[in-house]
This record gives C-alpha cells, sequence and structure tokens, in this order.
C-alpha cells in the first residue's frame, strides 16, 4: 500500500485536492468495491488543525506539518494543489513550512529499499516545484492563466520546458523522485488517474474512475 500525503493550506482549491483524493480512494487492487483492497493509504497534512480553502470550506487535516517533516520519509506520494496565486507566491517567497515541506519531499530520496517517490502538482501548485527547482530540466505545466508565470518562475532555477496539457510527466530525477504536473483544478483527475494507470495497472485507473463516474482524459 503507497503511503500518499495531501497538502492542504488556507486558500488551497477545493478540487485540485479532493479529485486526486477521490480517485486515489477507488483505487484498488481486487476492482470490487465489495472487496476493498485498497492500493492507497491517504493522509492530509496541513500547517493548522483547520485549514480554510478558497470555497470557505474549512477542512481538518489529519497530521500537521511539523509531524509530517518528522515522517517525510515514510511518504511515497505528495499531492501539491494550487489556489489563488499571490497566496502561493506569498507561501513561496516568505519559504513557509509548505513550500520547505515540497522541497524537501522532492529532493531527498526514497529510503533504501522503498519503491520510487513522486510529486504529483496540480494547477498553482506547480509553483511550489517551479521555485523548488525541481521542473529543472524536465517538462511541466499549470493552469492555463499561469502557464507565463510557471516559464518566469522556472526562469531563474535552470531550463524548464512549460506547455499547456491535461498532466505531464516529468520523468524520474535521480534521486528516484518522480514529477507529474496536472493543468488547471480538474485536471488533477485525469492526473491521478494516470498516476495510477503507470504504478499499478490502466484497469486500476479505469476502474477508480468509473467508480467516480469520470471520464477519464487519457490524451
Amino acid at each position: 500500500m503507497l503511503q500518499a500525503a495531501f497538502l492542504v493550506f488556507d486558500g488551497v482549491d477545493v478540487l485540485d485536492f479532493a479529485g486526486p483524493l477521490e480517485i486515489f480512494s477507488h483505487a484498488n487492487h481486487s476492482m470490487n468495491h465489495s472487496v476493498p483492497d485498497p492500493a492507497f493509504e491517504l493522509t492530509i497534512i496541513g500547517r493548522n488543525e483547520k485549514i480554510s480553502t478558497s470555497a470557505s470550506l474549512q477542512i481538518s487535516p489529519g497530521i500537521t506539518l511539523a509531524t509530517a517533516r518528522s515522517k517525510l520519509k515514510d511518504f511515497d506520494v505528495l499531492v501539491v494543489p494550487g489556489g489563488p496565486p499571490d497566496i502561493i507566491s506569498s507561501l513561496v517567497k516568505s519559504e513557509s513550512e509548505e513550500f520547505q515541506f515540497v522541497r524537501d519531499f522532492g529532493f531527498q530520496a526514497p529510503r533504501e529499499g522503498k519503491t520510487p517517490r513522486t510529486i504529483l502538482s496540480i494547477c498553482t501548485g506547480a509553483l511550489f516545484l517551479g521555485a523548488s527547482g525541481l521542473l529543472d530540466g524536465i517538462k511541466a505545466t499549470t493552469h492555463h492563466l499561469f502557464l507565463d508565470e510557471l516559464r518566469t518562475l522556472c526562469e531563474t532555477k535552470g531550463k524548464t520546458e512549460v506547455i499547456h496539457a491535461r498532466y505531464v510527466d516529468g520523468g524520474m530525477r535521480e534521486n528516484n523522485i518522480q514529477i507529474i504536473t496536472g493543468g488547471g483544478v480538474s485536471s488533477g483527475l485525469d492526473s491521478a488517474c494516470y498516476f495510477v494507470s503507470r504504478t499499478f495497472s490502466p484497469e486500476m485507473a479505469s476502474f477508480a474512475a468509473k467508480m467516480t463516474e469520470f471520464n477519464w482524459n487519457e490524451q
């Protein structure tokens, strides 16, 4: 079972994290909803006990960022959602706990004997990755309105090919961290299905999509 962490922060977009969360919750080795054999254990992490989303929804993370950092290597997957660009920019420029967690996860190699790790960003969540240098040398995407902002940010950290797409598999970095970036908002559903397909099987991804009544765009 893969350990998947979902980063949330004040102003986070609901569907950015809830879409992948829903898909992962239906990823099932048995592919039988009556006999569940889940592929993921899901953990929501946030700085505070209560997080206010961009849609005024209040959520309670399962563990704090401080606790999550103490067990960083236990997580196999980190989902980095987006939110309003001014909020993301503030979190990046202040070297916030959220930014540091993303950077530490991305540059710390997996524990010996464990499977490669993955960062999946959605929408403007890619700005965290760009600012940390994780997108250097690879292709990436984000919400179509902020492609130029991501390009500008990445130019200070190296060379990144920023394209408009539902999702982009940037491949595996030298430290065994796979980078996948999703486009805007609902693209997180497609990105999550792609990740399930690549990591487990296309059949499992199709099962998870069908359980959510979602038509997966396989690009």
